[in-house]
């Protein structure tokens, strides 16, 4: 059942590729798919690229996730969990030395404590990372007061002790709320749940940089899948927006990093070839936002921070 699906996703993303094929046609096609189609009218993506890849990960509270997991693969302790998140952050740092892809890392706090031999790896990658905030203690936003936020991020920011504000804020759960305070403490984009093949949209002060593809147990096996979600956002001028937790890139009864070698590394290979051609930007969510915002606005001014 998994493989025909891929074969029908594939097609439909092979036709929805075409230039020629009317935008409500592309919509109607990638509406099945739960994805929305919207290209830009133009791109303004860093160094004139055609279009943009960006990466990002959820740094997970590791108790809450665990309480969440459904899925027959999914650990049953927290050390297996955190055992785990340190492998697959050790093979997404990897991949993103290999081909110089930087990558948004949304922080949990409560998990930079727990495993803070990974938060450091990233803070000291050789491929300069973002670090975004994802609460301290992967707080639901649609159901917290204003107050309620603040503290989770200022707890979270004190943990991540960086040297600048950071300027991306992920959503928990992607359950998304408190615009105005978020622009006010210095974020100036976020990661939406709903998926699209599309450009960064403006939302409430906020750009949101919206979801293409998740990438979960089903995604073993699927480059060439993948890949083609790429060549559509490439065709049509459009973010590809791959979104991952450092775990779901080690699957059962796998620690080796086969999925990372057999899919993420030909994958990033691929991209970083279209990017030596000029065509694409590879680039994290906060310099996407920062260069969308200046290239369609003019010079962004980031407000200072309310602490």
């Amino acid at each position: 059942m998994l493989m025909l699906k891929r074969s029908l996703k594939s097609s439909a993303l092979g036709l929805a590729k075409h230039r020629s094929m009317p935008t409500s046609f592309n919509r109607m096609l990638l509406g099945y798919m739960g994805i929305d189609f919207d290209p830009p009218k133009g791109p303004h993506y860093p160094g004139g690229a055609k279009a943009a890849l960006v990466v990002s990960l959820d740094f997970d509270h590791l108790t809450k996730s665990l309480q969440a997991g459904s899925t027959r693969w999914f650990p049953k302790s927290v050390d297996e969990l955190l055992a785990k998140n340190r492998i697959g952050t050790k093979d997404m740092l990897g991949v993103s030395e290999k081909y110089s892809v930087p990558m948004t890392w949304a922080i949990c706090g409560r998990t930079a404590e727990e495993d803070s031999e990974s938060y450091m790896s990233i803070l000291h990658s050789k491929t300069a990372q973002e670090i975004g905030v994802h609460t301290y203690s992967h707080a639901d936003v649609a159901s917290c007061s204003e107050e309620e936020l603040r503290d989770e991020i200022k707890k979270c920011l004190s943990v991540l002790d960086l040297p600048e504000q950071p300027r991306t804020f992920i959503f928990p759960w992607n359950r998304s709320g408190q615009f105005r305070l978020l622009s006010k403490m210095g974020f100036i984009t976020y990661r939406d749940q709903k998926r699209l093949v599309g450009a960064p949209r403006e939302n409430s002060g906020l750009l949101n940089i919206p979801p293409t593809y998740y990438v979960d147990t089903k995604s073993y096996g699927a480059l060439s899948l993948i890949r083609k979600y790429l060549d559509l956002c490439i065709s049509w001028n459009s973010v590809f927006h791959l979104w991952m937790h450092p775990w779901s890139v080690v699957f059962p009864s796998d620690d080796s990093g086969r999925f990372v070698r057999e899919t993420l590394d030909p994958l990033f290979s691929y991209a970083a070839q279209k990017r030596e051609q000029g065509i694409l930007a590879i680039c994290t969510m906060g310099d996407l936002a920062a260069s969308w915002r200046k290239q369609a606005n003019g010079p962004l001014e980031t407000p200072e921070p309310v602490v």
